[in-house]
């Protein structure tokens, strides 16, 4: 999406009748390219701070997930960003990087909305000698991903 192969000419003319010519040409940037988002999971109210790895990543990229547009995102340098993800619906998403100049790459899938887990009542019936006895029983399952943050954040 550059001006590759452009060349643009500036000149100037100076009173003492000199004139100077400058020529300057530009390429495209190297291609962005994705590799990694971490956690790959996170609770479908958002707010899951993730590390996306990738190459040639760029100051002003925006990120979507499932297209809808992070909370936050933070440029670390052309390998790393971190973002804040929006609330999503339960499932897998894809997770796009846009470029400034509107180059796009996108992991199929990449990052996976969980609901947090529910307390279930369940009634157990408990017999013994002189009769039946209900007891309420509650249990709770999550799941849990972690990894190592840089506190410098």
């Amino acid at each position: 999406m550059g001006h590759q192969g452009a060349i643009m000419r500036f000149s100037h003319s100076f009173l003492c009748g000199v004139a100077c010519v400058a020529s300057v040409s530009c390429a495209d940037p190297e291609p962005l390219a994705l590799s990694t988002v971490s956690p790959p999971l996170g609770p479908t109210e958002g707010g899951t701070l993730v590390k996306i790895t990738g190459e040639n990543l760029r100051l002003g990229s925006q990120v979507t997930f499932g297209g809808t547009p992070a909370l936050a995102v933070e440029f670390i340098d052309a390998e790393e960003l971190r973002v804040v993800t929006p609330p999503g619906t339960e499932g897998a998403v894809d997770v796009s990087v846009t470029s400034p100049s509107g180059e796009q790459e996108t992991l199929s899938g990449a990052f996976t909305y969980v609901a947090e887990p529910q307390q279930t009542l369940c009634e157990v019936a408990v017999s013994h000698a002189l009769g039946t006895q209900n007891v309420d029983v509650t249990t709770t399952f999550s799941a849990t991903y972690s990894e190592s943050v840089d506190a410098s954040m």
